[in-house]
């Protein structure tokens, strides 16, 4: 194996409702085809959970395992302690409720053979749990952490990957930086787009370097009962218009280099989507899954830009806040100066 790059593999766990999602996840890494693997499972902020994966038996009996604990709290950080335990010359990331195909290590490092190649990530495949849900629009499936209708399902140039399938070169940490954890969830607060946020980093510092998908390197995501929920899905829908406006100029510097994923995203709806269940309808195909996916797509667009707006209002007062703070200092040290002069 020493002809092959080491892949360290981080996974991310905080709650014991997903202790044995967590140990199929880590079954899932065990069963690569790709050998030179080092798993690294990161505990959030749960003694309890550490205590249990640390006596459980199976994981005892790995030898390329390393359990960690984050004291901080977040997915992003917990990411971050990864990286810090991580040995590999490739680090990549799964979440604790996705299973990785066999061939999903090898399908990723196989890239990092060009050298401008500094990040590799693929589709996100959903795993009903309990069953399908029929109204969420396709397009819509990246809020459950899904590849989504619209993505592009060809090897190119991408300005991130999902946060559950995606690798870095470990100098990329050195150079760029570690993962913003003012994004990125916390406990069940629906916090979003660190990896977007990452990604658009990664461009805009390193000169050159590609960030890639491809459809080879498969991830099954489970979608368990809460994912298909109304007000979940909202929450991921603000929360990522939020993120998007919170990043702000740092993404238009690479929308520059990339067409940018929303006009992508907007201009397939407004082409495709929406014309398409229209003439289901009136085609009598489908009727009320079609009517039902129409008003997500609608409801959803809204609160994307709900989010997005909202973002941008917090700025606009946190800036015109400053200015006024600015504007009081600047006036009470004028006057002391003239109380100076006066005397």
């Amino acid at each position: 194996m020493d002809n092959i790059p080491k892949v360290s593999v981080v996974v991310c766990s905080y709650s014991h409702e997903r202790y044995w999602d967590t140990i199929e996840t880590i079954e899932s890494l065990v069963k690569q085809s790709y050998k030179n693997i080092e798993i690294v499972l990161v505990v959030d902020r749960n003694l309890d959970l550490f205590k249990a994966f640390n006596e459980s038996e199976y994981l005892r009996s790995l030898d390329n395992l390393i359990i960690g604990f984050s004291n901080l709290p977040g997915l992003s950080n917990a990411r971050n302690k990864g990286v810090e335990l991580s040995s590999g010359s490739i680090i990549a990331f799964i979440d604790d409720d996705a299973i990785a195909d066999k061939d999903w290590i090898s399908n990723l490092a196989v890239f990092y053979k060009d050298p401008e190649v500094v990040s590799v990530g693929g589709p996100m495949k959903p795993l009903w749990i309990s069953g399908e849900a029929k109204w969420i629009p396709e397009e819509f499936y990246w809020t459950m952490g899904c590849s989504y209708k619209s993505q592009k399902d060809t090897i190119h140039c991408v300005r991130s990957n999902f946060g559950s399938n995606m690798s870095f070169r470990s100098m990329v940490f050195s150079k760029v930086g570690l993962f913003d954890d003012k994004y990125g969830l916390i406990n069940n607060n629906m916090r979003t787009g660190e990896e977007t946020e990452f990604g658009i980093r990664i461009l805009n510092t390193l000169n050159n370097s590609k960030i890639i998908y491809t459809p080879d390197a498969v991830v099954y995501h489970k979608i368990f009962e809460f994912r298909k929920s109304f007000s979940f899905l909202v929450k991921r829908c603000f929360g990522y218009g939020r993120a998007i406006s919170n990043i702000g100029s740092q993404k238009k510097l690479v929308d520059n280099q990339l067409q940018s994923t929303e006009t992508n995203f907007l201009s397939y709806l407004i082409k495709f989507s929406f014309p398409e269940r229209l003439k289901n309808i009136i085609r009598l195909r489908s009727v009320c899954t079609n009517i039902a996916n129409i008003v997500a797509l609608l409801t959803f667009c809204m609160v994307v830009f709900g989010g997005f707006a909202s973002g941008e209002l917090i700025q606009l007062i946190n800036s015109f806040s400053r200015v006024i703070l600015h504007f009081n200092e600047s006036s009470h040290n004028y006057l002391a100066k003239r109380k100076l002069i006066n005397l």
